[in-house]
């Protein structure tokens, strides 16, 4: 009897043993009645009938029953058990991730959240996040443009990194951001996941690498321009000058030729100088805009690499950010360069549109282009083109590469809040 408490320990065996209690009362009224009339249904029985009641009536049926209900529960409870350790391993996992880290269903809402993406928003708690969006937590700007990257991830099914800004103890700051999509093993898609880490300090240093480099560019430019080439200017006046004055004498034909040759030579040295000191500084930029300095820069281009490289501009483009007009122009120069010097192109396009605030511009070239994959891969990890991609992420512009299969290679940078 001390074990009876023991027993009914839990609602389903208490329930069970009430169940038990019942049917035995019911049976023992049955062979109550059984008895008194003696002949009651007895037509109507089977042989199996009593091979059942005794069954039904026999203890060692309900001890089968009772030890299997049992075996059941303890199984369960096991089971549960083991369930509760994974989760508290995965959320020590996810919690000791040194990122941000995250789960999302189809509408973007979260359902997991680590301890990193807490201190990250500033909550108290993960369950404080479960079920928000982004736009329960981040500015409309920043929401909208994670949201807008959720889509992409989970309609292209495809792994996407990108470099965005994140409001973090009051300042927005700089987080690399990988996200991918979540799909079952039926093929149905069931949200997204991702993480980020702070990559404010690398960004810094960066920019400020950036600038170091600009000017020490701004500064060698300037030595070329002002120093070296007044220098080379000055040698070339001098020799057109003893040319003329031997020129004028007789029997100098061979050092007139000598001196007209010294002339020649400066003058092509000036001109590369000239051609050096405004790829490292163009001065036509700080004067007089992006467009007088993107005109100047495409003539020069056509005149030293013999291409055809013009530029067309279809609308009105005022700006009055000098930082962001020189990032500008180092992405469409370096779009040129790649063409011309290792694409191999004899015609380059440059088309500038400002339509709804956005700025577009496009370098295409009839180049050799990238049309296999390995080689468009290669392309994409150039030096060349991750300093295009730092100077579009340094001024929050988009940049895509359009590899066409017939050839060429196309450029295509935007620039939206630009009036």
């Amino acid at each position: 009897m001390k074990r009876l408490p023991l027993f009914l320990n839990t609602p389903a065996r208490l329930v069970t043993a009430m169940i038990v209690i019942v049917l035995a009362v019911e049976l023992l009224i049955m062979l109550l009645i059984f008895d008194i009339t003696g002949k009651l249904f007895l037509d109507e029985w089977t042989i199996a009938d009593p091979i059942l009641l005794a069954a039904l009536t026999s203890p060692a049926f309900y001890i089968l029953i009772f030890r299997t209900m049992h075996n059941q529960q303890v199984e369960l409870e096991r089971r549960l058990v083991e369930m509760r350790q994974k989760e508290r391993y995965q959320r020590a996992l996810l919690d000791n991730f040194p990122f941000a880290v995250w789960l999302k269903d189809t509408e973007s809402h979260f359902l997991v959240v680590n301890e990193g993406f807490v201190r990250v928003f500033g909550a108290n708690s993960a369950d404080e996040l479960v079920g928000k969006n982004d736009f329960d937590i981040a500015p409309p700007d920043l929401a909208e443009h994670s949201r807008a990257d959720d889509l992409d991830v989970m309609t292209s099914r495809q792994k996407k990194n990108v470099e965005e800004e994140i409001l973090t103890e009051g300042t927005r700051k700089w987080f690399e951001t990988y996200k991918a999509p979540v799909i079952d093993d039926k093929g149905a898609l069931l949200g997204s996941v991702g993480f980020s880490r702070d990559i404010t300090q690398r960004k810094y240093m960066e920019h400020l690498l950036s600038s170091m480099s600009e000017e020490f560019q701004r500064s060698v430019g300037r030595e070329l321009h002002d120093n070296l080439g007044q220098i080379i200017s000055a040698i070339a006046y001098q020799a057109t000058a003893m040319q003329n004055k031997i020129s004028a004498t007789a029997n100098n034909e061979g050092l007139a030729a000598d001196i007209t040759f010294i002339a020649a030579q400066a003058r092509k040295a000036i001109t590369e100088c000239k051609r050096l000191a405004h790829g490292l500084v163009p001065f036509e930029l700080e004067s007089s805009g992006l467009l007088a300095a993107l005109t100047e820069y495409a003539s020069e281009m056509s005149f030293s690499h013999h291409v055809a490289c013009e530029l067309i501009c279809h609308d009105e483009v005022d700006i009055d950010d000098a930082n962001l007009e020189l990032n500008l122009f180092r992405i469409v120069q370096e779009a040129v360069n790649n063409a011309v010097r290792h694409g191999d192109a004899q015609h380059v396009t440059i088309s500038i549109s400002l339509n709804n605030n956005i700025l577009s511009i496009s370098i295409r070239d009839d180049g050799r282009g990238f049309a296999d994959l390995e080689i468009q891969r290669e392309a994409s990890h150039g030096m060349g083109l991750k300093f295009m991609k730092y100077r579009a992420n340094q001024i929050g512009a988009t940049l895509k590469f359009d590899f066409p299969a017939a050839g060429g290679t196309e450029v295509l940078l935007e620039k939206r809040g630009l009036a």
